[in-house]
C-alpha cells in the first residue's frame, strides 16, 4: 500500500483485503496504512474500512472504497471503523455470485491478502502495475525477446486470439482488449487463448484475462485458454486462477471442450 501512494496512486482507487483474527490487528492494520500516506488519524476520508464476518472465511479487514464488492457484499458495510470487532454478519443470502467474489474468497482462506487498483486511467494503470509486478513475480532482467504480438482467427464460431512475447502493460494488451470486445459485440461468445508463445505475463495482462472471463460469463459465454508456457503457467498457479478458468494443453482439445 505505502509503495502504492508513493508512486501517487490515488486512494480511492486501492482496496485491501486481509484476514484479521483478533480485533487489535484491525486496528494495527488501518494504522498502518494511515501511516504510510502520512495521515495522523490513522485513515482519510478516501479509505473507507469496515471488519467483516464473512460466510466461509471468517474475520475480514475491508479497506477501500472497492473493498467489500470485492466479496460481493455491496455497499452495505460502507462507513464501518476497523478494529471495532465485527460490524456486520453478513448472511450468505446476501452475498454476490460474481465469479471474482469466489476468487478473493478463496485466496483469504488461504490466509493470504489481497490489493486490487481499479482505475480507467492509463498514467495510474502503469504506475500501479510496476508496482504490484514489482513486488510479485518480477520479469527476467536478461528476456531480451520481441514485444509481444496479437492475432486472431475463427474456428467456425470459436474466436481464437494467439498472444506471443512480453505480454505487458501497452499495445498488445490494448490490441487483445479490443479484439475480445469486438467479438463480443458481435455476437461472439465463444473465446479461446492460445498462450504457447508468451515468455512473460504481467498483473495487466492477467487483469485483461479475468475481466474477459467475467464479461463472458455473464453474457452465457465460455473462456478457455490453450497450451500455457511456463511462465505464464506459474503465474496462474500462484495467482490460483487455474482454478477459475479452463485451461487445456492443446488448441485441439480446448475447441473440442466448448460445448
Amino acid at each position: 500500500m505505502h509503495e502504492l501512494f508513493s508512486a501517487n496512486v490515488p486512494e480511492e482507487s486501492v482496496s485491501l483485503l486481509t484476514p484479521d483474527s483478533p480485533a487489535h490487528r484491525g486496528r494495527k492494520v488501518g494504522t498502518l496504512v494511515g501511516g504510510a500516506i502520512g495521515t495522523s488519524a490513522g485513515l482519510t476520508l478516501g479509505l473507507v474500512t469496515a471488519t467483516l464476518l464473512v460466510p466461509g472465511v471468517g474475520q475480514v479487514v475491508a479497506i477501500g472504497l472497492g473493498a467489500a464488492t470485492l466479496l460481493g457484499l455491496g455497499g452495505a458495510t460502507a462507513g464501518k471503523s476497523v478494529g471495532a470487532g465485527i460490524d456486520e454478519v453478513i448472511e450468505e443470502e446476501h452475498t454476490s455470485d460474481l465469479p471474482d467474489a469466489a476468487y478473493f474468497r478463496n485466496i483469504l482462506q488461504r490466509n493470504r491478502s489481497v490489493i486490487v487498483v481499479n482505475t480507467d486511467h492509463a498514467d495510474i494503470h502503469a504506475r500501479a502495475s510496476a508496482v504490484l509486478d514489482r513486488l510479485s513475480i518480477p520479469p527476467e532482467t536478461d528476456d531480451v525477446r520481441p514485444p509481444a504480438q496479437v492475432t486472431r482467427r475463427y474456428v467456425d464460431d470459436v474466436l481464437v486470439i494467439s498472444l506471443s512475447g512480453r505480454m505487458v502493460i501497452g499495445d498488445a494488451n490494448a490490441t487483445f482488449h479490443d479484439f475480445v470486445h469486438d467479438a463480443i459485440h458481435h455476437g461472439s461468445h465463444k473465446i479461446l487463448v492460445d498462450l504457447a508463445a508468451v515468455t512473460y505475463i504481467d498483473s495487466s495482462a492477467i487483469g485483461e484475462l479475468v475481466n474477459t472471463h467475467i464479461l463472458l460469463k455473464k453474457s452465457g459465454g465460455q473462456l478457455k485458454l490453450a497450451q500455457l508456457s511456463p511462465k505464464v503457467s506459474e503465474m496462474m498457479h500462484v495467482t490460483q486462477l487455474d482454478r477459475v478458468i479452463e485451461i487445456h494443453p492443446d488448441q485441439s482439445k480446448a475447441l473440442a471442450a466448448f460445448s
